[in-house]
């Protein structure tokens, strides 16, 4: 529909097309040697309307800018514009001309889960930070990013102009159909899903390329791509994003999002169920969801979600008895494990992790969760004096007492004005008074009154969450 003009002129050229595009593929190859990046941009766009159904010149042209060309560049906001470049010469071009291609599909949904979502480039940090920041502004005051679904705001929101405004802006900057979006949250191969995080955008990309797609990759690829984005969104699939201030970058920090976890049973499952069907080898899937199983367990004890790491727990008893060990209840099996992974820790990577711990606890209690609260506090303790038990030289490792990072944690959250202003004024009236003091001395510092926090309801947008 609609072609460029380049495109008729192209279509003129008969037989000599050809000889051209090869002359062009030849150059191209040349330029990055060069490094000659942007008129191998221009280069690609000539190649593009020369061959604009042959789906690999896009899915190549992609590649390269997102991966080869962005690794030479030592800016993370000029890698960051480069990975942008290759993910919209797929989902604005590649597709225009080839809508049923699974393979520009997969390329996609690849960059965003492998690229963006993995931590394989040393400025993933900011291309999710940017991300993050961005899909929040575009959704606004419009959807609570860690709660609802978007299909609950549509049906809130309806033809609102908010509505109206925020569909475009995605139709604009990401070629992604808000009807679209809230047909994914309702996919039942799926738990809550967070559009601020990357592996969310590969499950979209990858969901569609299963719907609309007929050639040009096997589906069992895309198939992989939702599986594998589900086991990343069960590690990292909490987010809260922390805007800029003062001097401080933005950043993004993400912790385990157990919800996930029954999403990736069901998938499994359905996995198993149809190498049975086929009648094929299901050594691997089986080896994964056993491995699944493990990662799972832990992941919900130490997140303090007992019900569930019990429920989970008896699934793996009864179907995947090697996955527990041989372990008489979950205690036995996770107080065994985690002694293990706790061992190979250094005193940094120990404290961050009851950090984490920590900040969750503080971020519930101020949402009014007492009981999620107070699980993740326990267990936060539970690991402190583990990792005393299992290394006498902890303290001087770690170079602080539990009440010491509790106090550190509470002034990084309020110097930082890290959680939402009616959390904060929660965590006054509840938290004991020595960190209650340190929370008022924090928040009265002149770091954390330089910029005026926003009120409740105001400037959402920019806020570190709910």
């Amino acid at each position: 529909e609609a072609p460029p003009p380049e495109l008729g002129f192209a279509l003129s050229m008969g037989v000599f097309r050809s000889m051209l595009v090869q002359v062009l593929w030849m150059r191209a190859a040349e330029m990055p040697r060069d490094k000659r990046f942007y008129e191998l941009v221009q280069l690609y766009d000539l190649i593009g309307k020369l061959q604009p159904h042959n789906g690999m010149v896009w899915a190549y042209a992609a590649w390269n800018m997102s991966y080869n060309i962005s690794v030479e560049i030592p800016s993370s906001r000029e890698r960051w514009r480069w990975v942008q470049n290759g993910l919209d010469r797929l989902r604005f071009h590649g597709l225009r001309y080839n809508p049923d291609n699974m393979l520009l599909y997969w390329e996609l949904a690849w960059i965003y889960f492998h690229k963006i979502g993995k931590n394989m480039d040393d400025s993933h940090l900011y291309y999710k930070t940017e991300l993050a920041g961005d899909i929040q502004n575009t959704f606004g005051a419009f959807k609570d990013m860690q709660a609802g679904s978007v299909r609950a705001a549509l049906s809130g929101n309806g033809e609102s102009g908010a509505a109206r405004a925020v569909a475009a802006s995605l139709r604009a900057n990401y070629a992604m159909d808000i009807n679209l979006m809230a047909d994914t949250e309702e996919d039942p191969r799926f738990g809550p899903l967070d559009w601020r995080i990357p592996e969310t955008h590969a499950i979209y990309w990858a969901r569609q390329g299963l719907i609309k797609g007929h050639y040009g990759k096997r589906r069992v690829d895309l198939e992989r791509i939702l599986y594998q984005s589900l086991q990343h969104l069960l590690r990292q699939g909490m987010l809260i994003y922390f805007p800029a201030q003062n001097d401080a970058p933005a950043h993004v920090v993400s912790w385990p999002d157990y919800r996930q976890v029954w999403a990736i049973v069901r998938m499994f499952e359905s996995q198993v169920e149809l190498f049975a069907r086929e009648k094929a080898s299901d050594v691997g899937v089986r080896s994964a969801f056993h491995y699944f199983l493990q990662e799972a367990l832990e992941i919900l004890f130490i997140a303090g979600q007992e019900n569930e790491a019990e429920k989970l727990f008896r699934y793996a008893s009864e179907h995947f008895p090697g996955a527990t060990s041989g372990a008489s209840d979950l205690r036995e099996y996770v107080s065994s494990t985690t002694a293990k992974r706790i061992k190979d820790m250094s005193g940094d990577q120990f404290s961050a992790l009851v950090s984490s711990l920590l900040v969750q606890h503080f971020w519930w209690l101020g949402r009014g969760d007492e009981k999620r609260s107070a699980a993740l506090l326990t267990r936060a303790q539970e690991l402190w004096k583990l990792n005393a038990q299992l290394n006498p030289r902890a303290p001087r490792q770690i170079n602080a007492s539990f009440e010491d990072l509790e106090k550190g944690t509470i002034h990084a959250i309020a110097a930082g004005r890290i959680f939402h202003p009616e959390i904060m004024a929660r965590l006054r009236l509840v938290l004991p008074e020595y960190l209650r003091r340190v929370l008022e001395e924090s928040l009265a510092s002149p770091a954390a009154t330089a910029s005026k926090p926003p009120a409740p309801g105001e400037a959402p947008g920019r806020e570190a969450g709910p």
